[in-house]
This record gives structure tokens, sequence and C-alpha cells, in this order.
């Protein structure tokens, strides 16, 4: 999935690492393979503007790959199935899992660290979607990734999930106690089922899970990180989508759940390459790994405005029109304000009978690329 809120800076020096949370000293045999580190893949430097520029290509091909179609997902364009959704219109757009799953997978790409201060001349339409979603300000993070595996050992995890039961708070973020509650009030699709976590750089998400009776939880993060928690699993994307194209004894998830992950996919921040459509193709990606009927819950900083826009390279603060992407073929159940700037927004994946009348309902086409 393109998108993390982590450093990922490497160079030639480095060699992968392990930082431990916990009482464990980690085994090198446990080092997660996947970093940004120079044995992993190739690097080409040269000067830009003044400026050492490390371009950094998918570790696992050394021979361009012919990127599989984007389609729809990779539009601002989409077909009105709910003229009364619950905060918008609701959107359905085509979308070929084999195809996302494959760019993901698959897709031959080149980085730049540091990330561009600004976005190239000519994909700034495609940023800010023809202007509806501007670049108001710069924001710029120049630093890249550790190459430190992240360890996180049992007892650490079992300590969250302590707190989360005792109705402590177990993340830093204003708007976490908020994603707790939410989860909690729909406890009964969580208890006893399986769920994928899209980013982290703590594992209070998966505790709050756990503590909420899920009995598997499938963590899906770029950087190196080892969760040593039985229920828990860490898959790369790349590793991920392998097993789902290959039929590996990959299932659906029953729910999902996202917060301060998908406003930075595509702009660079953690070395991930530009992409003005990161974080429409992360969601398409997610409603491909969820069950029809499934739950998936949404966190996102949010504007005031219909239009959103673009801290530059920080994030996206969405508006009305990107998220109607953003959620395009979900049902939106609920918006829950957590704080001025953070909603989330909870999911519900249509059943196939569903997905099929929406289908057979579509009225409006709407089109920002025009």
């Amino acid at each position: 999935m393109s998108h993390q809120s982590h450093s990922r800076q490497a160079t030639q020096s480095e060699t992968p690492t392990a930082v431990e949370f916990g009482s464990r000293t980690p085994k090198s045999d446990h080092l997660q393979p996947w970093s940004l580190g120079v044995e992993h893949q190739s690097q080409i430097t040269s000067v830009v503007e003044e400026r050492t520029v490390v371009r950094k290509v998918h570790p696992r091909h050394t021979e361009p790959v012919p990127p599989a179609p984007c389609g729809e997902v990779c539009t601002y364009s989409g077909t009105e199935v709910n003229a009364s959704g619950m905060a918008y219109p609701e959107l359905h757009k085509d979308i070929n899992c084999k195809n996302i799953m494959n760019r993901m997978a698959y897709r031959n790409y080149t980085v730049e660290d540091p990330p561009p201060d600004y976005p190239p001349e000519s994909l700034i339409p495609n940023f800010t979607m023809n202007g509806a979603m501007p670049i108001t300000k710069r924001k710029y993070f120049s630093s890249g990734s550790s190459t430190a595996t992240r360890v996180f050992t049992a007892s650490y995890i079992q300590n969250l999930i302590s707190k989360v039961n005792e109705g402590e708070q177990v993340n830093g973020y204003k708007a976490g106690k908020c994603m707790e509650d939410t989860l909690k009030r729909y406890g009964h699709e969580i208890n006893g089922k399986r769920g994928v976590v899209i980013g982290t750089l703590q594992p209070w998400l998966e505790a709050i899970l756990l503590a909420y009776g899920a009995i598997k939880v499938t963590t899906l993060e770029y950087t190196g990180l080892e969760l040593e928690d039985g229920r828990i699993e860490v898959f790369t994307p790349y590793d991920f989508a392998d097993h789902y194209l290959g039929g590996e004894s990959v299932e659906l998830f029953d729910f999902g759940a996202t917060f301060s992950s998908l406003e930075h996919s595509g702009l660079g921040r953690y070395t991930d390459p530009l992409n003005p459509y990161g974080d429409l193709e992360a969601m398409a990606q997610t409603w491909c790994m969820i069950k029809p009927g499934g739950l998936f819950v949404l966190g996102l900083p949010c504007s005031m405005t219909d239009d959103g826009f673009i801290l530059w390279n920080a994030n996206r603060m969405y508006g009305t029109k990107r998220l109607q992407q953003m959620t395009a073929n979900w049902r939106l159940l609920e918006v829950v304000r957590c704080t001025d700037a953070n909603k989330l927004f909870v999911l519900r994946k249509p059943a196939q009978q569903q997905q099929q009348e929406q289908q057979q309902q579509l009225q409006l086409h709407y089109d920002y690329s025009e």
C-alpha cells in the first residue's frame, strides 16, 4: 500500500538494525528482510538543483516491470449510486482487484531521497484535482526512514491491551481515544473476527482490536516491524499482494482500520514514489482485501471546506470532493468528528447483492478531471 507515516531514509553506510520495545533481546534471524538499505535495492545517486537525490528501485526487481492499468481508480471520475448518502453522494468506480494488487506487488518505481520540495509542474493538476484541492502552503519534511527493525515484545503488546481494558488511552493522538471509543461501539463486528491494520508506527491499534476480541490481526507496513504476539502477523504490502495474487492461503478480512496513514500516500514524504492518486489506490487495495459486508474505520485529517487542500509534503487535508473519491464503492455508516481537524469514517463494503443493485441504479456521472 503506497502509504506510510514513518521515516525511511537509507544511505550506503547503513545496515538494518533492530530497536526493541519490551524485555526481549531480538535475534538476528528475526530481522525483517525488508528495509530500504542498500543491500535490498539498486541506487543511483545524482545531483539535482544542488541537492543529492537517491533514486531507489522497487526491491523485488532489477528490471522494469510494466505497471498493470489502474483504471478508474486513478481518475477523479465516478458514477453516483446514492444521491442521499450520509455526508455526500456515494460513488461507484470500477475496481479490478487483480490489477490493483498487481500494481502494489510488482510495479517498478523510483523515489527521491530527500523528497522533492514541490511536485513537478506536470503533476500539479492531478495532485490538486485540477485546482479543486489546492496546495495552500509548504510544510516540508525532508527526513527519510530508519532502517532499524522495530521489535515489540509480547509483554509490551499485552500491557497495551490491559490499558485498553482499563479504559486508558494507548496512543498520543488527540483523536486517539475517539478511535478507541468508536471501535468499541462496533465491537460486535470485531469480536471473534479477523482484521487488517493499514500502517503502524506502534501497535496501539492492534492492541485495541485484540482487546475487543479480534482473533487475528494482520498489519501491513512497509518498514521493518516485528510484533511478537501470536495473534498478529505482519506483511509488507508487497508480500501481502504477492500472497493475494498467488492464492497462498489469503482470506479476505472481516474488518479493517487505519489512522493517520493514507493522507500521506503518494506525497513522497516518506520516500514513497510521487503518485497523485496514492491515497485512492490505497483505498482500492483495502476494498479488495475486505469481505463483502465487512467494516472499515478510516481516520483522516479533514478541512472545514468542501475542497480540502494539501500541505506539501506533509499531508492532505480532506474536503468533500476528495472524500467522495476516497470512499467510492463503500457505504458510509457514520462520520465521527474527533477534533476540528480529525474525523473517522465508518464504512461498510456492500454485500454482493447490494453491489449488483448499485451498479443497476447508476444515475449521474461525476468527472473532475476535465
